[in-house]
């Protein structure tokens, strides 16, 4: 095997260096670890029941995923598990998306309420979590409100993943409603266990006997569409699919009840046991009659919270109203959307288009969909002269330059050195600290004529896995629709790597679909659970991304005797010739440590 590209000769003044250097990142590791843990903002809220489970809510708090869902429970298999991905008929251009944004507050002991609604082409959405500590069971309460003139068919996947991989940690059905081990539309509750036999099961009950269920659908890919595997990783995927009509002006709600079963040999009893008595006498004490009387896939008939003959007096819910949302527009005339690399060069080069034009339209597509409530926060920086370096490309070419690259937007995962941008490695112990020259990788970009459009998310430190979200906000890692921001289209971008981590016709097309956010979950493992809850998203069609590797020399703020920043190492036979290493992989880029 040849040496590393980047690697460096050694000499006992570098070792030393290098050590002091390890030195420096643990102990800004540590320190950023303590900060995390002297307060709430730092971690996800965590609430304990009464059988020693803790359970990690995603509320509004750092890391601010906001989706109301389960990041884990411990000893069970929760890995993201709760949240709701929501397709209505009108629909707009976020539909199919998991909902978040609702501005979740935590009150300190065991409740999560809204405190603003998210709108979904005319449907607003609220949703609360209520843990009974006493009774090891939690119970999401969602609302459905029409606020328009036409009827609004709602269709909801509730779920996430309660396993991963297909060994030990595989999921399975316990039990059912129905007395067997498979999940159908005629079960009231379901038990999902994994094969460790430490792990608490989770049961999950969903309504009424044969009201609370449309279907099961793979809650990580296309839960209306794609229905849940019975073998492999895809498997531990479950979503619990309901579909109803909401009529103008009013409001439907969905009840759904989890509960957290104990350790041991009787553990599927003890919870079986559980879930029955909840699906026979749901709590729903402590809401209001308007609130039950808006419940779908629950016989009102057989609830003694309420008499079915009062609703219809009842005055609509009172919700709390949605932000805002920008209109999507953009000042470009250039449609990229589903453009690769080889395309949008083509169009450049026949003078269709030019690289201001494509570059506009990244930046507009940031601009709409990377903030707000739905916003998936693939950006840490945005570069304030991306269009001046566009221009320049654009430029350079009337000048006869050619080049794969030229005027094409990249985007630089915030990991490597940029001399115009901070580079911040997802930590706020790094804000604002500004390199004074660019990594080597960087600098072959800007050479190929590369637009540099900005810096994307990561977790601290590209800590994937580890609790480490990024100090920013979480970046988003789920695949959905991807449409133009001028027409509004309903358009499919490339979906990256399936639940086996293979990829795609998104790359091998060489479309703009690297992933430029890395917050430590990729594709295959769950979206929402200790890895972290990401409304999963690539970075294309927002500005190509360098999905990248570690700068060569993994520079932090560096003792001053060694920040070279990235550039090319002593060591490297191409820098030892005087010329430069030659490009490797389809973005001209070397492959060697790649994340």
């Amino acid at each position: 095997m040849s040496a590393p590209l980047f690697a460096m000769r050694s000499s006992p003044g570098r070792s030393r260096l290098r050590r002091l250097r390890a030195l420096w990142i643990a102990a800004l590791s540590a320190c950023v670890g303590l900060l995390a843990a002297a307060g709430p903002a730092g971690a996800v809220n965590s609430v304990v029941t009464a059988n020693g489970a803790t359970w990690q809510v995603h509320d509004a708090a750092q890391p601010g995923l906001d989706t109301g869902s389960l990041r884990t429970v411990s000893n069970s298999g929760v890995q993201g598990f709760g949240n709701i991905i929501v397709d209505v008929s009108t629909d707009p251009r976020m539909d199919g998306q998991m909902m978040r944004g609702f501005g979740l507050r935590f009150d300190g002991l065991d409740r999560f309420k809204t405190t603003q609604a998210v709108d979904l082409g005319g449907i607003s959405i609220t949703r609360s979590l209520r843990i009974n500590r006493a009774g090891n069971w939690g119970r999401f309460f969602d609302t459905f409100t029409n606020t328009t003139g036409a009827p609004i068919v709602v269709k909801v996947s509730f779920g996430g993943a309660l396993g991963y991989n297909s060994g030990t940690n595989q999921s399975f059905v316990a039990a059912s409603s129905s007395g067997d081990t498979f999940i159908t539309q005629d079960d009231s509750w379901t038990i999902v266990r994994t094969g460790a036999n430490n792990q608490r099961p989770v049961g999950v009950v969903t309504g009424s006997p044969d009201l609370g269920l449309a279907g099961m659908g793979n809650h990580e890919l296309d839960p209306f569409t794609d229905p849940l595997p019975t073998t492999g990783m895809a498997a531990n995927f479950y979503g619990y699919v309901s579909q109803f009509t909401v009529e103008p002006g009013k409001t439907k709600s969905l009840a759904r009840f989890v509960v957290i079963g104990p350790t041991g040999a009787d553990a599927t009893a003890d919870t079986q046991e559980a879930v029955e008595d909840l699906a026979e006498d749901p709590d729903f004490s402590d809401l209001s009659t308007a609130e039950i009387c808006s419940l779908v896939k629950w016989d009102l008939t057989e609830l003694d919270a309420v008499d079915p003959d009062d609703c219809d007096a009842v005055k609509p819910l009172d919700v709390p109203p949605a932000p805002s949302d920008e209109a999507p527009k953009t000042a470009s005339a250039y449609d990229v959307v589903g453009k690769t690399i080889a395309e949008l060069q083509a169009d450049m080069e026949a003078g269709v288009t030019t690289s201001e034009e494509i570059t506009r339209a990244y930046l507009d597509r940031i601009r709409v969909y990377d903030t707000g409530q739905f916003g998936f926060h693939a950006y840490i920086t945005v570069a304030e002269d991306a269009i001046a370096q566009a221009r320049a490309a654009d430029q350079a070419r009337r000048e006869g330059a050619k080049g794969e690259l030229l005027g094409i937007p990249i985007a630089i995962k915030d990991l490597y050195d940029t001399k115009d941008m901070p580079t911040t490695d997802g930590t706020l112990a790094l804000e604002g600290w500004q390199p004074k020259r660019d990594a080597y990788q960087v600098e072959l970009l800007r050479e190929a004529g590369a637009v540099i459009i900005g810096k994307t998310n990561l977790s601290q430190f590209a800590n994937s896995g580890s609790y480490s979200e990024s100090g920013w906000g979480p970046g988003v890692e789920r695949p959905v629709p991807v449409e133009d921001v001028v027409r509004l289209e309903r358009r499919l971008g490339g979906r990256g790597r399936d639940q086996h981590g293979r990829g795609g016709d998104g790359h091998a097309d060489r479309r703009l679909a690297v992933r430029a956010v890395d917050r430590g979950e990729p594709r295959h493992v769950p979206r929402d659970g200790r890895h972290g809850e990401h409304p999963r998203r690539d970075a294309a069609h927002l500005g190509a991304g360098l999905r990248g590797a570690d700068r060569p020399h993994g520079d932090r703020p560096r003792l001053p005797a060694e920040r070279d920043h990235g550039h090319r190492p002593r060591g490297h036979a191409a820098h030892r010739r005087g010329r430069r290493a030659p490009a490797r992989g389809l973005d001209g880029l070397p492959r060697r440590g790649r994340s």
